[in-house]
């Protein structure tokens, strides 16, 4: 979309601006190819959205706007791969609102041009001084014609690996081939496709940097591989292409075996595993006359390997594969009545420039649903079409569906993507396209088929349509769909044209479908392999050697090295003999159990036969350790003789649920059992635990059960007896294991602990109560005093109460739930409002909430930081507010925490508080408690220092709680000197309280500081403090808490 403006400032007008919304690949295009030496961008921080403005010498502006920017960017894919990680830090400082700005990346285009681009900002605030917007320059510093993001079109060399990139190969080859045609020579050669198998995850796993330093080592085995006449190409990421000429069968197949040979004998990954290719190839003039129909049989044969497995290389073979000698159609001999009619296709009626254009889209995007679209788009707009749709099978989804569409109708709403064809009107059964590559309609009707009321359910119907099916075999894996929503005849030439793009398409979508499917496969199972820790070993069956071991296998068996003599290892020793007694030679998987004396270990041992048709003297051999799954079926700790834990739930599950029998569940250990371990060796340890089980395992009746979890965790399941004393149990066990052990331990201390739960009589969540029971023992785990805690229903309900208001704090810091109250502090000899301070309090649906309720978890969680950065914003806003109003607002004080003080950047981030509302800071108090100043007092002495150099007022809250010396306060950076409220708790004062506040009045005098009484609420408590010189009160007997609306209403 482009729309056009004109810009006024003041008396300037700025030239008409077009304006392009970004929306699609095709519009970023637009975007690179406009670079000028004079380019501007701001960023709007609160949309996130991106306008590049491009001035030209001529005045003219062109504006580019990308409304979600980081991730329109990325769906476009205009970040070279490499350096999206340079992208993301570029956004993520855009959407911080940092105050400088600078970044540089590459960019691709459509059409893999790239650039190295290189912004520049800094950062812009509103009239309220909120962060707005970041503007700059973006400069494009080294401009240049890449193929694949990195091969120059222009020299026609990949610069990563200095071979031919694909397009110049292309042109070689071609030129060679009709060259040869022209002169009426004979030529013949073979054209080889190889794809690396697996690069994704040497990238994912080691990094695009070592996946470079691969690739190029790669080109490097291939180049030198092949003959210095013949042509080599890196086509794609992971592709590449060699053109053979002047050759015999023989000796290609020669090359393809060396190369084979070399590449998994001479690059060696970082974990040791070799490197493997699918590798599919075509000759001419056996197989094909023309460089199309060449690539495209390789191509085929490429898939079939690629299909088969790693390291397999396959040559196009004609009695499977069938493939028109025009290159344009392809279908397996094998399903007869469905082989194309390719007499109706004919070189010379191709539109040879979109044909091409397709070609050379389907190598270079590396998105291929990019580039189908890119390619349906140029197809619609280069014949007018209206619609063109591809349908295709996806890997485990059912049914074809719905996967790219163009439409010349920005509304058009017919064919939503993922709509699944079973769903619409359209037959795809093979039978349909029997003797025909195509299907042309007419209002809906064609040949064999009459659609033209169905057509009709759609917003645009397509009045002229043509369906071309993609075979894979006998199935067919899609459709592609060209509509017109006006009548149009079809002539030949675009018939041929439309066969020729669809089957180009068709093969590489198929080709990267496999491709992907065969690595996500391969990653899912090496991810299987490591979860469920797998070892297994990759053996020849003639030479024993070592072929290739799993990653657990490297880690339990670090002896064993691929290329040696696996039955030379410790485990291979120990397991020839099963092996042999398997007959491991012969076909089929056999299964044997194993005994392992030295480990007391059972093994399951299972040898398989690899059948992928290229490893035929290859044996897979599985080790899998069922030790602990036979321990848990026993049931039975194998070191104390307790149940093991799975056994325990199971077994107390039954009972609690079958038994109408009240039951506790306790969960036991040994305090400072670690240190035990250390003093006395992990023998004594041992025995420690099987005489606490031996004990323990006394005390029980029937129908009771003890298990241990783990180390010197025990859980126990007892009957709740009233005239049982458990914790006397658990006491008695601490007394007769040190008088048993201390003999053979001199000084060992054993100190059993327990914690308890009262089991619910349903049984249910059993977990749930484990959980429970840990959590009371966790109570008294680090108590000197205590050895016993349990955990009663009270405390869960607390619990439960605790996590629902951390919920609740967490919802209202999203949502605004915290509200400021203020109390106003009185000038009790003027009799007016002096002072006031601010108090935070929870809006609950309605309810007010004290901060004594949700303070004390929002400590324990972290949230109080959060809450209190709510209460300074709302603060100073309303400060602002009523000073905007013209009111007389006295000194407003705010409570610091500790956590604040230690933040080095408290002084700057309160003067950009004030700053932001045009607050002067000398209008704000700090209220700082007493307390904080127990631990780290330089520090915090020094922090305040700063908070008053700023102009901050300084506040002592709670003084006199316990904290304060003489010393002290002759050091202390304040103003004001609160006294804490705790001295005005009784109604009337006693005769402590009295002198207490009298020698605090005073000393405050003294000392220069003004004093403000916190807590009063009887006129006993005003007339004394008046008495003793005392001036401003904060208190009920003047005022509770109000909201910030009747505060206001006070102030003149």
């Amino acid at each position: 979309m482009v729309l056009f403006m004109s810009d006024i400032h003041s008396d300037n007008v700025i030239s008409d601006r077009e304006i392009y919304e970004m929306s699609d690949v095709s519009s970023s295009d637009s975007l690179l190819s406009n670079l000028s030496p004079n380019n501007r961008f701001e960023y709007v921080i609160a949309d996130r959205s991106m306008h590049y403005i491009y001035i030209y010498e001529d005045g003219s502006e062109k504006e580019f706007i990308f409304r979600d920017y980081r991730s329109q960017i990325k769906d476009m894919h205009l970040v070279y791969q490499g350096d999206e990680y340079l992208f993301d830090a570029f956004c993520d400082a855009l959407e911080e609102g940092a105050e400088n700005v600078r970044a540089e990346y590459r960019a691709i285009s459509i059409d893999y041009k790239t650039t190295t681009l290189v912004h520049e900002g800094h950062l812009e605030r509103d009239m309220d001084g909120i962060p707005e917007k970041i503007v700059g320059h973006c400069t494009d510093i080294l401009r240049g014609e890449i193929d694949l993001g990195s091969a120059d079109l222009n020299e026609g060399h990949d610069p990563l690996t200095n071979i031919y990139n694909g397009s110049k190969a292309r042109s070689i080859i071609k030129n060679t081939i009709l060259k040869a045609t022209s002169e009426k020579k004979d030529i013949s050669g073979a054209l080889i496709l190889i794809d690396i198998d697996g690069f994704n995850y040497i990238n994912d796993t080691f990094g695009y940097m070592y996946g470079d330093v691969i690739l190029q080592t790669i080109a490097g085995v291939i180049y030198t591989n092949f003959m210095k006449k013949d042509i080599v190409a890196r086509i794609s990421a992971d592709q590449f292409m060699v053109f053979c000429d002047d050759i015999e069968e023989s000796r290609v197949k020669k090359h393809i075996y060396d190369l084979q040979v070399r590449l998994s004998s001479n690059i060696s990954l970082r974990n040791g595993k070799s490197i493997t290719a699918g590798i599919g190839y075509s000759f001419i003039p056996k197989d094909a006359q023309s460089f199309y129909s060449l690539y495209s049989q390789a191509d085929i044969a490429l898939r079939v390997a690629k299909e088969r497995g790693g390291n397999c290389a396959v040559a196009f073979d004609s009695d499977t594969m069938s493939l028109a000698e025009d290159g344009l159609t392809f279908i397996k001999n094998s399903w007869q009545t469905g082989i194309i009619n390719s007499s109706i296709v004919n070189n010379s009626d191709i539109d040879k420039k979109l044909f091409d254009y397709a070609f050379e889209t389907m190598i270079r995007v590396r998105d291929t649903s990019d580039a189908i679209y890119a390619i349906i788009k140029e197809v619609c707009l280069n014949y007018g079409y209206d619609r063109g749709v591809f349908f295709e099978k996806l890997f485990m989804k059912k049914g074809i569906r719905t996967t790219i569409k163009w439409s010349s109708k920005l509304d058009d709403t017919d064919f939503p993507e993922d709509m699944v064809m079973d769903d619409a009107y359209w037959d795809v059964e093979p039978e349909s396209y029997t003797n025909s590559s195509y299907l042309v309609f007419q209002n809906g009707i064609s040949e064999k088929f009459d659609y033209s009321e169905e057509i009709k359910i759609h917003k645009y119907y397509p009045v002229s349509a043509i369906h071309l099916p993609i075979f894979d075999g006998n199935q067919i894996k899609g459709l592609f769909n060209i509509e017109c929503f006006n009548r149009h005849e079809f002539s030949q030439k675009e018939i041929s044209t439309l066969i020729g793009i669809s089957q180009i398409v068709s093969s590489y979508r198929l080709g990267k479908q496999v491709k992907d499917f065969h690595e996500a496969e391969n990653i899912i199972n090496k991810n299987v392999m490591e979860a469920q820790k797998v070892v297994f070993f990759v053996i020849n069956r003639n030479t024993g050697e070592l072929r290739y071991l799993s990653k657990q296998a490297e880690t339990s068996h670090a002896d064993c090295e691929c290329g040696e003599d696996f039955f030379e290892s410790v485990i291979g020793k120990k397991l020839k003999p099963v092996i042999e007694e398997m007959d491991y030679g012969s076909k089929g998987e056999k299964t044997a159990e194993y005994y392992d004396d030295i480990n007391d270990a059972w093994y399951t041992i299972t040898v398989k036969e690899i059948e992928d048709g290229t490893n035929a003297n290859d044996i897979l051999l599985c080790v899998t350790d069922v030790t602990d799954f036979l321990n848990r079926v026993k049931g039975e700790d194998t070191l104390t003789g307790a149940e093991t834990y799975d056994s325990f739930v199971m077994t107390a599950t039954r009972l609690i649920k079958n038994n109408d029998i009240d039951y506790q569940l306790l969960c036991l250990g040994i305090k400072e059992f670690a240190k035990i371990n250390d003093a006395y060796g992990y023998v004594a340890g041992d025995e420690v635990l099987k005489l606490f089980t031996k004990i323990m395992q006394g005390n029980l009746k029937d129908g009771e059960m003890i298990c241990r979890i783990k180390g010197d965790d025990f859980l126990m399941l007892v009957q709740k007896d009233i005239e049982r004393d458990i914790i006397n149990d658990v006491s008695f066990c601490s007394i007769r294991m040190n008088r048993e052990l201390k003999d053979k331990y001199p000084g060992i201390n054993i100190r059993c602990f327990a914690g308890l739960y009262d089991m619910p009589k349903n049984g249910e969540n059993i977990n749930r109560c484990v959980d429970n029971a840990i959590k009371a023992r966790n109570m008294v785990l680090n108590d000197r005093d205590r050895n016993f805690f349990k955990y009663t229903h009270e405390i869960e309900i607390k619990e439960h109460e605790e996590e629902v208001l951390k919920e609740k704090i967490k919802k209202s810091l999203e949502n605004g739930g915290f509200v400021v109250f203020f109390q106003p502090k009185v000038d009790i000899i003027e009799n007016k409002i002096v002072g006031a301070e601010a108090l935070v309090r929870l809006n609950d649906d309605g309810k007010i909430l004290p901060p004594g309720v949700f303070i004390p978890v929002a400590e324990k969680t972290g949230m109080v930081v959060d809450i209190d950065k709510k209460v300074y914003e709302q603060t100073f806003r309303l400060i602002s507010m009523w000073k905007a109003d013209g009111k007389d607002v006295p000194l407003i004080s705010i409570n610091v925490s500790r956590v604040h003080l230690i933040d080095n950047r408290l002084p700057e981030r309160m003067l950009d508080l004030a700053d932001k509302y045009g607050l002067d800071p000398s209008s704000i108090e700090l209220e700082i408690t007493e307390s904080v100043f127990f631990e780290d007092t330089e520090r915090l002495i020094e922090m305040i220092k700063r908070l008053k150099q700023a102009g901050f007022s300084i506040s002592m809250d709670d003084f006199g709680s316990g904290y304060s010396t003489l010393n002290f306060m002759k050091d202390l950076p304040a103003d004001i000197v609160k006294i804490d409220g705790g001295f005005f708790m009784q109604n009337e004062l006693d005769d402590r309280s009295r002198v207490i506040i009298s020698a605090i009045l005073h000393l405050a005098d003294n000392l220069e500081f003004e004093s403000v009484s916190e807590g009063v609420e009887t006129e006993e408590q005003v007339s004394f403090i008046k008495s003793q010189g005392g001036r401003i009160v904060q208190g009920y007997y003047f005022y509770k808490p109000m909201p910030a609306e009747e505060f206001g209403e006070l102030l003149k």
